[in-house]
């Protein structure tokens, strides 16, 4: 016997998952016709993804007309119109849960007014472009 949740679990994106992380493709589902034969056409493709708020890695499956994904990994994402669902399967003196992620797409997280195809400004300049010693320290007598 299993259950399921019809209409999916409502969440708070960022309170349940923090900052997500892109990590790749995972596996590619392909549609099959009635014979058993394949199609050529990709039914879903399900992606990995890291979760900063819940310290581990989870799927989040996409329709198979969403083009493919290709961020580099660690690119910090967003999951439009995630639907969180989970099953059961009864077992002898309880039961194994499970969860999954299904969305309408996953893009790459804007960050308030940065335009994202504007370079980043380093985060600190060496004014005086000075040699450095070992291990990032000024050469012996010199200060920084």
């Amino acid at each position: 016997m299993s259950v399921k949740l019809g209409a999916g679990i409502d969440t708070n994106l960022l309170g349940t998952f923090g900052t997500l992380t892109f990590w790749g493709l995972r596996r590619e589902r392909k549609e099959y016709d009635d014979e058993n034969t394949e199609t050529g056409n990709i039914e879903r493709r399900t992606y990995s993804v890291v979760s900063s708020a819940q310290g581990d890695m989870f799927a989040v499956a996409l329709p198979g007309d969403v083009a493919e994904k290709d961020f580099p990994q660690g690119a910090e994402i967003e999951i439009v119109n995630p639907v969180i669902g989970s099953w059961a399967r009864e077992r002898f003196g309880g039961a194994d849960a499970f969860w999954w992620i299904n969305a309408d797409d996953i893009i790459i997280k804007r960050s308030g007014s940065q335009n994202q195809q504007q370079p980043q400004k380093p985060a600190q300049q060496n004014v005086q472009n000075k040699p450095q010693g070992q291990g990032g320290k000024p050469p012996d007598g010199e200060s920084k």
